[in-house]
């Protein structure tokens, strides 16, 4: 579960056996204890596959973030493909 990339306190993150799926990210708010991340297609526009326990504001702002960041994500993907390494980056907003 490579971490890729951060913005306050929302972590950005792919599981390896997704990498067959259309490009997308989960992530999810350090809150409490329960953890459940949203799944947020990027690849032919940003969809919101499914909301995990974010809130519909949450979603949105993510959906931002992830439309002006498409590239350094695209990035970070194409870096763990072909090093199987990836540092996390932060996200500008």
């Amino acid at each position: 579960m490579p971490k890729i990339a951060f913005y306050k306190n929302f972590w950005f993150f792919f599981y390896v056996y997704d990498l067959r799926e259309r490009r997308h990210v989960h992530v999810e708010a350090q809150k409490g204890r329960f953890r459940n991340p949203a799944k947020i297609w990027f690849e032919n526009g940003v969809e919101v596959a499914e909301p995990g326990n974010l809130s519909k504001k949450e979603l949105r702002l993510l959906a931002n973030i992830i439309s002006k960041n498409i590239d350094v994500l695209n990035k970070q993907f194409d870096t763990y493909i072909r090093t199987g390494k990836v540092k996390p980056v932060k996200l500008d907003y």
